[in-house]
C-alpha cells in the first residue's frame, strides 16, 4: 500500500511543475508574442491544476465531523472573464466562437479555486467536444437567489441515457471530442464533488443548437 501511495502521489504532485517550468523556458527563449501569450495560458492552467491538486488533498485530510468556515464570497463574473481570455487560443485554433451573456458581479460562497475549476472544467469540455465553426455559449444568471451557469455547445450532445452516468468516477461518455483530445473521465466526478459539496447541483441537458448544456447552481 504504501509503494502504491508514493507512486500515485508523486506525478500528482510533480506534473504541474513540470509544465511550469517547460512553459517558463519557452517564454524566456522566444520573442514571438503569440507564443509567449500561449505558453503563458499554459502556465495558468498548470497553476489551476496545482492548486485543484492541493485543494482536493487538502479536503481528503480534513475530518468530515468538522465544519468548515464558509469562504470568502468570490465573483463568478470575473472568474468567467478570466477562464474565457485564456481560452481564446484553444477556440481561436478550432475555429470555435465564445459567446457570453453576463452581468457585472455574481457573488457566491465557494472557494475561488473550486469555482475556477468548476467553470475551466465545463468550458473546455464545451470546446472538446465542439466541431470547427460552431459556438460555445456561456450564461450565467441569479433567479431567486441562486445562480445559475450554464455551458452549451453544438457538439454531438450527450445520449438522454448517459447524462447521469458521465458524473461517476472514471466514466466516459460515448460521444467523442471533435479534434481527438484526451479525456480522463474525472472532470465531471470533480465538478459533481465541488459543486455538492457547495450545496448545489449540476446536471447536463440538451443545448438549444442541439449539442450538450451543462448547468450549474450555486447559492449567492
Amino acid at each position: 500500500m504504501t509503494g502504491k501511495r508514493a507512486f500515485y502521489r508523486g506525478p500528482m504532485s510533480r506534473g504541474p511543475n513540470i509544465i511550469m517550468l517547460c512553459a517558463d523556458l519557452g517564454i524566456n527563449g522566444t520573442a514571438d508574442k503569440a507564443c509567449t501569450n500561449e505558453l503563458r495560458q499554459i502556465k495558468e492552467s498548470a497553476q489551476r491544476m496545482q492548486s485543484l491538486i492541493l485543494e482536493l488533498l487538502s479536503q481528503h485530510k480534513t475530518s468530515f465531523t468538522t465544519k468548515p468556515d464558509l469562504p470568502t464570497p468570490a465573483n463568478w463574473v470575473a472568474i468567467i472573464h478570466d477562464l474565457l481570455r485564456q481560452a481564446e487560443a484553444v477556440a481561436r485554433a478550432k475555429g470555435i466562437t465564445l459567446q457570453h451573456e453576463l452581468p457585472a458581479v455574481v457573488l457566491v460562497a465557494v472557494e475561488r479555486g473550486s469555482l475556477s475549476h468548476i467553470t475551466d472544467n465545463l468550458l473546455n469540455n464545451a470546446l472538446k467536444y465542439s466541431p470547427s465553426g460552431s459556438k460555445v455559449t456561456i450564461d450565467l444568471r441569479i433567479n431567486s437567489g441562486t445562480a445559475r451557469l450554464r455551458v452549451a455547445d453544438e457538439g454531438p450532445g450527450v445520449p438522454l441515457a448517459e447524462r447521469e452516468a458521465i458524473f461517476a468516477h472514471g466514466v466516459l461518455g460515448s460521444s467523442m471530442p471533435s479534434s481527438g483530445e484526451y479525456s480522463h473521465g474525472l472532470g465531471l466526478w470533480i465538478v459533481r464533488k465541488l459543486v455538492t459539496e457547495a450545496s448545489g447541483r449540476v446536471w447536463c441537458e440538451d443545448s438549444t443548437s442541439g449539442g450538450a448544456a451543462f448547468v450549474v447552481e450555486l447559492p449567492c
